[in-house]
């Protein structure tokens, strides 16, 4: 970064510009509805429902709101942006489109699904109720609630209370409590609302998402912690060690996170940013954006070029550079060799699968982020890269994606290259007739793959 700007007042207002956009500060962004709710979440990954001063996540009500820092207005009944957000929040975890708690801080919290493995291991329950219970780590109250719901699920709030004796107005307090404390540990969450009369229905998240949790027990707590940090930061474009333990949860994975990403050039951390105390982290591409502000410019979200630019950045990823294209040839060559029948790289398919993949955001961003992931494995074997590595080692590299928790980016990376990769060499005609087929295996190639095809 260059000196001079990290020394002037224009670089916050240079990361505030880039916030902005990626948080739907702007009227032109603003939510306005489910559809770009839920792109909005989708894309930030965590967010919180309102904007509180000890809770630095994207907000939703500030994005329904489309300015920086909304005042809340004091008859919220009547507000439509209030109604609005309140309505998205209510929606949206009853459809199934996002997972929805008092996680974060004990605070609302949006989670997206791709998401969601990586936080249920970060905050998720790390042995069975009942353990917890014993090992002083969970509360009666808490335990309660959890047993009252295994043995009928799922159930309103006066049901639960109820059931587990805490329904005394007195009680109040503990059983809000203990709500709370399963809520953060993600025994229990919000199932749907019901207005006639108003109440909250509950459920236990295991048993209600049980494929999601299972794939997040696959998933390892360092590889989790950065997926988590890296969609963080991305969204916020910089934050000080206190806010980004808040979405890790965990000193020791802090750290380690810290070290991995700076080593990748992902963030820059103890950076200084004029009219803030302290240091900070910062994402590298906000950095390398600020060297492009020309001097004495005056920064505006509506007009800079320079917030837009970074949103592409971040949210739309540029072509690939000439190491990522020989990384994602070396793949091909793991996954289709060459032998008997010919190989990825006889059927020409690379420039095909870079014009698929790249069509789509999710599946470009992932397909960099999982060929970064390729030379990060390498370089722990030390190679300098997963071109270098020898065969074996590289079938190793890419069986541990494979073996990945569903919903992680290895496992998204390697099924989406998998699936698109056959799909390509089996559509060509030098691959299928070399297996003595007079047409190919399915009409647009070999879509499915794990199939026997129709002779």
């Amino acid at each position: 970064m260059d000196p001079s700007f990290a020394h002037d007042s224009r670089f916050l207002a240079h990361l505030e510009c880039i916030r902005d956009r990626t948080l739907r500060r702007l009227p032109s962004l603003r939510v306005h509805g489910p559809a770009r709710a839920l792109r909005f979440i989708n894309d930030v990954g965590l967010a919180s429902l309102f904007a509180t001063h000890n809770l630095h996540l994207p907000c939703l009500w500030q994005a329904v709101c489309g300015r920086r820092e909304p005042r809340f207005p004091q008859h919220s009944h009547y507000d439509p942006e209030v109604g609005l957000a309140w309505n998205l929040k209510d929606r949206l975890p009853a459809e199934g489109k996002v997972f929805y708690a008092k996680l974060i801080r004990g605070r609302p919290t949006f989670v997206a699904w791709d998401l969601f493995p990586s936080i249920y291991k970060l905050f998720g329950p790390q042995q069975d109720f009942l353990s917890a219970y014993r090992a002083g780590l969970l509360s009666p109250a808490a335990k309660a609630i959890i047993q009252a719901l295994q043995q009928k699920r799922p159930q309103d709030t006066l049901a639960l209370k109820l059931a587990t004796n805490l329904a005394r107005p007195s009680q109040r307090p503990v059983f809000d409590a203990a709500m709370a404390e399963v809520q953060q540990k993600l025994y229990v969450a919000m199932r749907e609302v019901r207005y006639d009369p108003f109440t909250y229905v509950w459920d236990l998240v295991a048993a209600r998402f049980p494929t999601q949790v299972a794939a997040a027990k696959r998933c390892r707590p360092a590889m989790a912690a950065r997926t988590v940090a890296q969609r963080y930061l991305r969204a916020v474009t910089y934050a000080n060690p206190h806010q980004l333990l808040s979405v890790l949860g965990s000193r020791s994975l802090l750290s380690s996170t810290l070290a991995d990403l700076a080593r990748d050039r992902f963030i820059e951390v103890d950076l200084r940013i004029p009219g803030l105390p302290g240091n900070w982290i910062v994402l590298a591409e906000a950095t390398r954006s600020a060297r492009r502000v020309p001097a004495n410019s005056k920064i505006d979200s509506e007009t800079s070029t320079a917030g837009a630019w970074i949103l592409r950045r971040v949210f739309f990823p540029p072509r690939f550079d000439a190491g990522e294209v020989q990384t994602l040839l070396a793949l091909l060559d793991t996954l289709i060799p060459e032998g008997e029948f010919p190989g990825a790289r006889r059927t020409s398919i690379l420039a095909s699968l870079l014009r698929a993949c790249e069509s789509e955001r999710r599946t470009r961003r992932a397909l960099r982020e999982g060929v970064h992931l390729l030379d990060r494995q390498a370089r722990a074997l030390e190679a300098r890269s997963f071109v270098e590595l020898d065969e074996g080692r590289r079938a190793d590299v890419v069986n541990e994606c494979a073996r990945a928790a569903d919903g992680t980016l290895p496992r998204f990376f390697y099924r989406t290259v998998r699936h698109r990769a056959m799909q390509l060499h089996y559509g060509q005609r030098m691959a299928w007739s070399s297996m003595r087929l007079d047409h190919p295996p399915q009409p647009d190639g070999y879509p499915d793959y794990w199939r026997q095809p129709d002779a």
